[in-house]
């Protein structure tokens, strides 16, 4: 019945609650990308997107298996219930889209990323990723998301770059499910890690082992800097951050802060010593203004002439600024 209603365009959800035994997993034939189940959703061990696994042939089909090592117990009427309600709620919410290119015959080589933001996400594919998942800071994508990824770019070798520490594990874990390709995961932990390997992404050696290496070696001097509004008040690394101002730093390390965000996107450039370097880039965050843009323009024509300044409209969410430094 659900394939059925699937087929004719209705977006469904399966839900296995025959727990101990995971058949429908089975039926499906997507037993090996269970990832999450059900019991990992109640007791909160990941979101519920998360456990959702799409049906390959099927992209209205979804699946919440069930756990093999637990029984009925473990879900009572109100928690399925529950799940039921947040899934209704869920269709209205528009999902998230995928950049990509036309899936093209089999070939050797490809490169999936990560970035939210259409700006960045069509640079990454301009720069030569094939597959650009939405996703990073607060919008983590799954495992599962990675496999359809791999499933459209259909290469026998696959390139990872995550962008994101948090994003690594679900790229690894679907490294490790995925065995229609070799999976090459590197492990950029930001978008200006991404951006660097990107911008060496060089298939002419026609060896994936030398390619990944490449990769990995392209991003070790990156910086990313990113400003983004305090939600409280701390003390962080020396520096004083006051609720609902605008916090610059470099991955985990506080830098600077100030009430203005471009005051703090200037105080980030002169921490992260971008005089010292021939340029450098900065992605816009979806609400910066054009005003905006034009101050710091100015303030890097003052204060570093000789330097030269790249720009991308990322239209990201949660920084409105990302600084990259090379």
């Amino acid at each position: 019945v659900g394939t059925g209603l699937a087929k004719l365009e209705y977006k469904v959800v399966l839900i296995d609650t025959d727990l101990g035994l995971r058949n429908l997993d089975l039926l499906l034939g997507l037993e090996n990308r269970i990832v999450y189940t059900i019991v990992d959703v109640i007791e909160e061990r990941c979101k519920l997107k998360q456990a959702l696994v799409k049906d390959k042939k099927n992209p209205n089909l979804s699946l919440l298996a069930a756990a093999q090592t637990r029984d009925k117990t473990a879900v009572n009427a109100e928690q399925l219930k529950g799940i039921c309600e947040t899934l209704k709620e869920e269709k209205s919410i528009p999902q998230k889209t995928e950049l990509k290119k036309p899936k093209r015959a089999r070939r050797k080589f490809a490169l999936v990323t990560v970035a939210t933001g259409d700006g960045l996400r069509q640079t990454f594919l301009e720069m030569g990723a094939d597959y650009v998942i939405c996703g990073g800071q607060t919008n983590n994508p799954s495992s599962e998301d990675f496999v359809q990824a791999f499933d459209e770019v259909n290469a026998d070798h696959i390139f990872v770059l995550p962008n994101n520490g948090n994003v690594i594990l679900a790229a690894n874990q679907a490294a490790k499910i995925y065995t229609e390709s070799n999976i090459h995961v590197i492990e950029t932990k930001n978008i200006g890690q991404g951006y660097s390997a990107l911008s060496m992404l060089d298939y002419s050696a026609d060896n994936a082992d030398e390619i990944a290496a490449l990769l990995v070696e392209s991003m070790q001097n990156t910086q990313t800097g990113m400003v983004a509004r305090s939600v409280r008040d701390a003390l962080l690394n020396g520096v004083t951050v006051n609720k609902d101002e605008y916090m610059g730093f470099t991955d985990k390390t506080m830098l600077v802060c100030a009430p203005d965000k471009v005051d703090a996107l200037c105080a980030l450039a002169e921490k992260m010593q971008v005089g010292e370097k021939e340029y450098f880039l900065v992605s816009y965050g979806k609400d910066v203004t054009e005003e905006e843009k034009e101050t710091f323009r100015g303030y890097v024509a003052d204060k570093y002439p000789t330097l030269e300044l790249y720009e991308i409209d990322g239209g990201q969410d949660v920084y409105d600024f990302l600084l990259i430094v090379e």
